[in-house]
Parts: C-alpha cells; structure tokens; sequence
C-alpha cells in the first residue's frame, strides 16, 4: 500500500484501518513511535481518499507542532489580518486556509499549546475559523490527521491536552506496530532499501544470511527508519557483492551479534524456507491462500508453518 510494506499481523491490521479511514472525511490520529512511518499512513490516506485525477490539485499541508514557538503557532496555523501585529501591513492567509479541501497535517499534536488547542476544536466543530485579529469567518474544509509519539491519554489525565480535542481526534485511530514486534517484515524492507539506493554500478545484490540474521537480531530503537539508514551505511561501505556483517553500522553489528552468540536465542527464520513464505504472502498481498498456490503446498500446510515461525 503506497511506501508502506510488510506481511506481518501488524500490517494488516493497519492497511485495514487505512481502507476504513478511505471511507470517510472524519479527523485520524496515527499513533506509533518515531521512525514507524506514521506520515507514510497519512499520505496513503490522503492520496487513496481522491480520484487520481483530483489527487495531484489538493494539497497535503504538513505542520510541526514541535518546531514552531507558541506565539508563533496560532498565525501560523490559521493567518492574521492585516495589521495585526506590528508591522504587519498585509495579511496572511494561514496554513489552514492553504490545505483548501485536501489535507492538513499535523505532527506531534501532543505538543501543541492548550490554547491553540481550544481553537483547533472549535473549528473542527464548526468547520470555520477566523484568523488572527479579525471578525471574519472562513470554512475549514481541510481533513485533520494528526500523529502523536507521545501518549495522549496520559496528556488529558495531567491536564495537558483538552478531552474533547483527544476524543474527536481519535474517533479514528491507527496504531503504528514497532520494528521489533513486526520482524517478519525486515527482510522485505531491507531488499527494499537495498533496490532503493544502490547506485549504478555498484555490483551488490544481496544481503547475507549472516548480515539478516544479524538484522533479525537488532531491537530497531529508531525503527524502520533506522533501518533504512543502516541498509544506506552498509552500501557505502560492502566491498564485494554481498551484504556482510562487518559493513552493517557498528550499534547494529555490536548489539545484534552479541545475542547471536547465544544458540537458544539465535533465529529459524534465515531458512530459505521462511524467505519464500515472506515473498509468496508480499506477492499475495497477505493472501494465504494465493501464497500457498503459488508454493504448491496445501494451505493448511502454510498455516503451519506460519505459526511455526510466529508469523
């Protein structure tokens, strides 16, 4: 589904929620930890959501509530009139006026001040807005997604984010699993990443049952993200045609070999096996049964061996 890739139960149940967030125009919030791919859901959202002909002509406006000031975040947001500041001769149309009827998004919402909060709500409810020093009302047509590392509940319960603001939000609501709970996936973005950079003349096509054993190891603190930039560090640096260990970033190499070097908890999943499972159900879309047909094994048969490798 658009960047977002991956086999596992994790997934699944996100590009259901995606479909269900299609269906629809109601606000969403993406919760998840950093480097999940929580603005990679939004954007299949925001781009399944029109026709492909309409898709390209509404824009999808990104704002980080973490990087602005608080003064700075209501004029910003929604605009002000025309000598609302000092010298401020023009005004400004602000960031929820330029989103028109395509998308506006909204990063780490949690860090978003309580005040701001209030206004946002108010023209989630009201569908209009008026900009800073000014009487006049304009309609607010954008789709609101929204993400949030942090957790929101625990926000509203110290008092730190409005109830009302947290329960519109999430009426809609997709969770982002972590890498480390979804490490069926890893070999699947790995030869991603791997297609993804690899510059032209570079002779490298693969990566080592070694090098993925090691990868499978690793608990992926930064997750799909740090992955991405670990396959990028271990292009730059593999002398041969082969991924190995010794060119993955030494935090992965480190980490990851010293429990490699207990038997008990060294992985199955480097079986030859195990990767055709992975690329059949890739290639199936999570279908079993078109995986099975096309392993030429009964599908009771791959249910087994799905549940032997905990997948």
């Amino acid at each position: 589904m658009g960047s977002l890739m991956g086999v596992s139960l994790g997934m699944q149940r996100v590009y259901a929620s995606i479909q269900r967030a299609n269906s629809h125009r109601y606000p969403v919030l993406i919760v998840g930890e950093a480097g999940t791919g929580k603005q990679l859901v939004a954007r299949s959202i925001h781009s399944a959501g029109h026709s492909s002909s309409a898709r390209a002509e509404r824009p999808f406006v990104t704002v980080d509530c973490t990087a602005l000031a608080p003064p700075i975040m209501e004029p910003e947001l929604f605009g002000y009139a025309k000598d609302a500041f000092i010298r401020t001769p023009e005004a400004k149309e602000g960031l929820a006026r330029l989103a028109e009827d395509g998308t506006l998004f909204l990063r780490e919402i949690g860090s978003l001040p309580l005040k701001l909060q209030g206004k946002l709500f108010q023209a989630l409810q009201e569908q209009e807005f008026s900009p800073l020093g000014s009487t006049q009302r304009y309609e607010f047509r954008a789709r609101v997604m929204a993400t949030s590392q942090r957790n929101l509940a625990e926000l509203v319960a110290k008092g730190e984010f409005r109830e009302d603001l947290y329960f519109h939000l999430s009426a809609v609501r997709i969770e982002l699993p972590p890498l480390r709970s979804r490490k069926a996936d890893i070999p699947l973005l790995a030869s991603h990443f791997l297609e993804k950079y690899l510059e032209r003349g570079q002779a490298i096509r693969n990566i080592s049952d070694a090098g993925m054993e090691c990868l499978l190891n690793y608990p992926w603190p930064g997750n799909v993200l740090e992955l991405e930039r670990a396959i990028r560090w271990a292009l730059s640096f593999a002398s041969s045609a082969v991924v190995e260990i010794d060119d993955l970033p030494p935090v992965v190499r480190v980490a990851a070999t010293s429990k490699m070097r207990d038997p008990a908890a060294r992985l199955s999943t480097m079986q030859p096996e195990y990767l055709a499972i992975i690329k059949a159900l890739d290639a199936a879309g999570g279908d079993r049964t078109e995986a099975a047909h096309s392993l030429r094994i009964a599908k009771s048969a791959l249910d087994s061996k799905l549940q032997t490798y905990g997948l």
